[in-house]
């Protein structure tokens, strides 16, 4: 099983960030790295200082209205060498971006419990 090169949260609150991150933590499904794109500079840097030393962390601050964000966090992620193709996608659920085209998934946060999430990370993590 090959590692998936990164999961790109984008409009997810920090707080469920760190709940997926701390539920893929040290499995076969961690990726390499994780893009957060949040919008609570404080939150994020929490999140930086409790991952960032362990985990390949990029946190990008945005407005809390993603929208007409999109094209900036592609930007970023070619400036960066992540292929599309090797990412998966988790959007708030304030988005109503559908995600890029080329990302090998899309999921869906509705804002509820985030186990099913952290389940369905896993399963397409094991598939790669």
């Amino acid at each position: 099983m090959t590692k998936l090169t990164a999961i790109v949260c984008f409009g997810l609150p920090e707080q469920q960030v760190d709940i997926l991150m701390e539920g893929l933590n040290g499995t076969a499904s961690e990726p390499m790295r994780w893009v957060v794109f949040g919008c609570d500079a404080n939150l994020l840097g929490a999140l930086y200082k409790l991952w960032g030393e362990t985990t390949e962390l990029i946190a990008v601050i945005i407005p809390a209205s993603t929208e007409g964000l999109e094209e900036a966090a592609l930007t970023i992620l070619q400036s960066e060498r992540i292929p599309l193709s090797e990412t998966v996608w988790v959007l708030g659920p304030a988005v109503a971006w559908p995600g890029p085209d080329d990302a090998r998934a899309i999921l869906h946060s509705t804002g509820g419990r985030l186990d099913s999430l952290v389940t369905r990370l896993a399963d397409l993590a094991a598939r790669i």
